[in-house]
């Protein structure tokens, strides 16, 4: 399996490489302008607010590069080929788990190197009170002051929203026969929640605010609230899947 899972990742280190540059550039160059023309109080700041459109975007660009891969694959017939020499289930376990590996690494080197920018590097304009920001709440750690680990939890935090997000559009790369549905299907799926979730009051429930730090008061960030959306997705993935196979044996 270790073989296996290692040449998945070769497979899809080119364009590992590439949404790497792109999605750090574009948290650079976002800091950059939201530094020179924002009231920021503190590097932290910086990136929670400058994260809020590329946030946004991420259910489209960290899961359609990678899934169209295993899109193809099924829609070539190389599965059926592969499934008489090695077994299948391990095989497509093996896929799946790289994109979800190869997204969560990427997410987290990422998030982890733009919040040390912000930090260290960046230059914004400090027209507030530094302690007027609270550092948002984590769900896996108490709220602390150590900027450290608020980078690194941060950082995991947005690794584990887009490794959810990723696994649902491999799932759904292997069971619907439409490339469209595939690339945009969890970006579709994370808009629709976010406006059922906000026209019923429910906001904190939604992955958007599980992935968009700072998105609401900070009252409404609590353990609870921000796993409830994954959480959701997984189960609707889940059932989907079931539902897939149930048609596929009858």
């Amino acid at each position: 399996m270790q073989k296996h899972v290692i040449d998945a990742f070769k497979e899809l280190k080119v364009i590992f490489v590439m949404i790497f540059i792109v999605y750090l550039f574009f948290q650079i160059l976002n800091m950059t302008i939201i530094g020179s023309n924002s009231a920021i109080s503190q590097g932290i700041e910086l990136w929670v607010y400058s994260m809020d459109i590329i946030d946004f975007l991420s259910p489209l660009f960290l899961t359609a590069p990678f899934v169209w891969v295993l899109y193809y694959k099924k829609k070539s017939r190389f599965l059926e080929y592969v499934s008489v020499r090695i077994n299948f289930k391990k095989y497509l376990f093996t896929q799946i788990m790289a994109i979800v590996m190869a997204v969560f690494i990427l997410v987290f080197l990422v998030n982890f190197i733009a919040i040390l920018l912000a930090i260290f590097i960046i230059p914004f304009n400090v027209d507030t009170d530094p302690s007027l920001f609270q550092i948002p709440f984590l769900p896996f750690a108490y709220r602390t002051d150590s900027i450290l680990i608020f980078s690194v939890g941060a950082s995991l935090w947005k690794a584990f929203i887009a490794g959810v997000l990723v696994f649902s559009a491999s799932v759904l790369a292997l069971t619907v026969h439409n490339l469209f549905i595939v690339l945009f299907g969890v970006f579709a799926y994370v808009i629709v929640e976010n406006i059922l979730t906000a026209s019923i009051g429910f906001d904190e429930y939604s992955i958007a605010t599980s992935n968009i730090l700072g998105r609401l008061n900070d009252e409404y960030y609590t353990m609870f609230n921000m796993f409830v959306g994954p959480i959701t997705l997984l189960i609707v993935t889940f059932i989907w899947g079931a539902i897939y196979l149930k048609r596929e044996r009858s």
